[in-house]
């Protein structure tokens, strides 16, 4: 995965990155995607992306963490 803010390095198999791009939790189905994101959203968290299937076979959704790390959530489609 790749972030714009942070510098490219050059890729070594046995190079260790410290950080993290995103957290991603599993939840159990779309509906718990869907009701988790409802009350992330009226809690006033910021939005990274709503709802929505991906084209792996996913369903996720995003926030930001007050630190501005990407939180996702996701159940298998």
């Amino acid at each position: 995965m790749q972030t714009p803010d942070v510098a490219p390095r050059p890729y070594d198999q046995d190079d260790r990155v410290v950080g993290l791009t995103h957290l991603a939790i599993g939840v159990s189905s779309r509906d718990a995607v869907d009701s988790m994101f409802a009350k992330l959203h009226k809690a006033g968290c910021q939005i990274e992306k709503a709802p929505r299937q991906t084209g792996d076979g996913y369903y996720e959704c995003a926030i930001f963490d007050p630190d501005g790390n990407i939180i996702e959530i996701v159940a298998d489609g």
